[in-house]
């Protein structure tokens, strides 16, 4: 496509990883392609490290975080997000400043800078951070997102020249919370499945899972935001109905983590596996062994990119109250309630969900072509 001459900036978290499979070097890669497809320019904000699927964009960072102290950077942190962002601006003179996460830090720095220097800003959330915190596991987390996650980010999306996320479930969501329909779009991310597809190649001699039990599966961090609090109750209550089954749980755990683990060990359940988080092509063979996917996640925002691939590798989901975006993709998989969820796996009431139309690629790149033509 040809080039338009206009340069857009993506302001990026300091720390990106290493894995080109995480969630924001995923939707960063997948905006550069398109942007650079439309024909724009685009350049990275403050990235101090970055996977190998993103060093071919340059990349910005004029005063470095990551080495401070932890004191310091508790204090400095969104500080020097806004210097980032200022100094690129000044000298690189974009035409579009945006993020793809961190609302409270990356969007408040291009909102600012945006509002001083007359730049045209885009934020790009995929959270819900009004009842992000209700979901928290500790006091301290609890306290830290209701005080200053939720509060700046509401600020910001207030204060944007425009707000993105990710469906139009969530687009209506957040106009119900104060953000003008004009200045809102509702448009998935690119839904890259080419990775999954139903493996005939089963892990249960690998995993050392009976060949005659039924797999449920749950894959995320075990914390209270993925719903991993819930599995104990689960676990417990399908043990009660049915030795039929067997849990494999796929997910690394923090310290608050152990502490879930405990519970789920404790419930002497012995049909019990634990997975540290796999690599693609061992989650496909993972997905094409199981019987059903549950999603705990309560933060509706986003899809759960776990239900796309286990639907693209015909695996059953069921999902229990997860609210916004991902109850309109699930639909009649989702549960009201932990009894329904596990009447439903007792009875194998469940079904592979189908892709609905609007995470058609074609789709979503002519959505974010119009998107980008209006605001630039």
């Amino acid at each position: 496509m040809t080039k338009n001459n206009k340069k857009i900036a993506i302001k990026v978290t300091s720390y990106l990883g290493v894995s080109p499979n995480g969630a924001e070097p995923f939707t960063i890669k997948f905006f550069c392609e398109y942007l650079n497809e439309f024909g724009y320019e685009v350049e990275l904000i403050g990235a101090e490290i970055l996977p190998d699927s993103l060093k071919k964009y340059k990349n910005f960072v004029y005063f470095r975080y990551m080495k401070l102290p932890k004191i310091l950077r508790m204090f400095l942190h969104i500080p020097i997000s806004i210097c980032n962002v200022y100094k690129y601006s000044k000298i690189r003179k974009p035409d579009l400043i945006m993020c793809v996460g961190g609302v409270f830090y990356n969007g408040l720095s291009v909102m600012l800078i945006g509002k001083l220097m007359n730049i045209t800003s885009l934020v790009r959330t995929a959270e819900d951070h009004y009842n992000f915190y209700k979901f928290c596991t500790t006091l301290r987390s609890k306290v830290f997102h209701y005080l200053v996650n939720f509060r700046i980010s509401q600020f910001v999306l207030r204060k944007s020249d425009y707000v993105l996320t990710t469906g139009e479930r969530s687009k209506e969501y957040f106009e119900s919370r104060g953000i003008e329909e004009d200045r809102i779009f509702g448009i998935p991310g690119k839904i890259e499945l080419d990775q999954f597809y139903y493996d005939d190649n089963n892990l249960f001699e690998d995993l050392g899972i009976p060949k005659n039990k039924k797999i449920i599966l749950f894959i995320g961090a075990l914390s209270g935001i993925k719903g991993a609090n819930f599995l104990p109750e689960i676990i417990k209550k399908i043990n009660l109905l049915s030795d039929d089954y067997h849990f494999l749980i796929v997910g690394n755990e923090n310290e608050y983590g152990s502490r879930i683990k405990n519970e789920i060990e404790s419930t002497g359940f012995r049909n019990i596996k634990f997975l540290d988080s796999q690599p693609r092509e061992v989650l496909r063979k993972i997905y094409s062994s199981a019987n059903v996917l549950i999603f705990l996640c309560r933060v509706g925002v986003g899809y759960g990119q776990v239900t796309l691939e286990a639907a693209a590798c015909n695996l059953p989901v069921l999902s229990l109250n997860p609210g916004i975006d991902v109850e309109w993709w699930l639909g009649k998989h989702c549960c009201n309630s932990v009894d329904e969820m596990v009447k439903r796996i007792v009875q194998g009431e469940y079904e592979v969900p189908e892709l609905p139309s609007s995470f058609n690629e074609k789709h979503i790149k002519t959505e974010y072509s119009r998107l980008f033509n209006k605001i630039l």
